[in-house]
């Protein structure tokens, strides 16, 4: 019997020959490569707001073309325009109307993620006094951002060419007040190779709305350390009044809409096959480990 016993214990591996094992199994997870993003070009943005209506037939509106204000700082893309309306008459009605504009990367938050961020919102609202018509309002808004280009860097000493996975995690929303039904919001995300006729796009996201929503989105592609990728955001707004909306006193129209694309860029690992084989060699011995303990315990 003391044989047996002694003979069972010696087949029972050491915690030692355990702790080996699952060490061997977390070097293999371990990143056998990172990377990280620069800023090389912050590109150019550009923005447009043209609306107008009118009220008991006079003509009420503004415009806007090329207003961003460039607040950048270090590794950081932040461009911004915004106006907030100070109430007029119009004819037998008070309108107020405004607008903002928001363009952001900043690369400075995480080595490797960059926080993007795109939204375009507008107003213009109408209280009347007494008996008012509102008609033929336009609205043609567009926000964009063109040329920002990013490079894959190694941040331990990764060489140029090594591989890396990038991903972009974020939402497209849509918000429609005032004129249910009519116009659209479009929101673009395009990540490309190179620039001009010979850019090659590698991840891109478009979405059309023509009501309140909301979308969530998931980019992701293959790259390598030493890439340089061009980001493209983009925001279209267009409205046409159809039939002429009649207010009575003390009644109003609010016709306010924004579109808004935000989320996170990032780089990490790919890990190679050897790596992958190490990973599974471990996983194989502490499986053989615990079937052992489990059959002699």
């Amino acid at each position: 019997m003391m044989k047996k016993l002694a003979t069972r214990a010696l087949k029972v591996p050491s915690l030692r020959t355990v702790a080996m094992a699952m060490g061997l199994a977390l070097a293999a997870q371990a990143p056998v490569q990172a990377a990280g993003w620069s800023l090389l070009s912050p590109g150019y943005g550009v923005d447009f707001l043209d609306q107008s209506g009118l009220v008991d037939g006079q003509a009420s509106g503004t415009g806007v073309l090329g207003a961003l204000q460039d607040l950048s700082a270090s590794g950081q893309v932040l461009l911004a325009d915004s106006v907030a309306g100070q109430a007029e008459a119009v004819g037998t009605a008070s309108v107020e109307q405004g607008h903002s504009h928001l363009v952001s990367v900043d690369t400075q938050l995480a080595p490797a993620a960059v926080d993007v961020m795109l939204s375009a919102a507008q107003y213009w609202n109408v209280s009347a006094t007494q008996g008012t018509e509102v008609s033929g309002f336009n609205l043609t808004q567009d926000l964009a951002l063109g040329g920002l280009r990013l490079l894959i860097v190694g941040d331990a000493g990764e060489a140029v060419g090594t591989r890396v996975r990038v991903s972009f995690s974020g939402s497209a929303d849509a918000l429609f007040g005032g004129l249910a039904g009519q116009g659209e919001i479009g929101l673009s995300l395009d990540i490309s190779r190179g620039a001009g006729t010979g850019a090659e796009s590698l991840a891109r996201h478009d979405s059309l709305w023509s009501a309140s929503g909301s979308q969530q989105i998931q980019l992701s592609f293959e790259a390598v350390v030493g890439d340089e990728l061009v980001l493209t955001l983009a925001a279209h707004q267009q409205l046409t009044q159809g039939a002429p909306v009649w207010l009575g006193a003390g009644e109003g129209l609010a016709i306010d809409r924004s579109g808004l694309l935000q989320g996170q860029l990032t780089v990490a690992a790919v890990p190679e096959p050897q790596s992958l084989a190490m990973l599974l060699a471990g996983a194989v011995v502490i499986g053989g480990v615990l079937r052992r303990r489990a059959r002699q315990g």
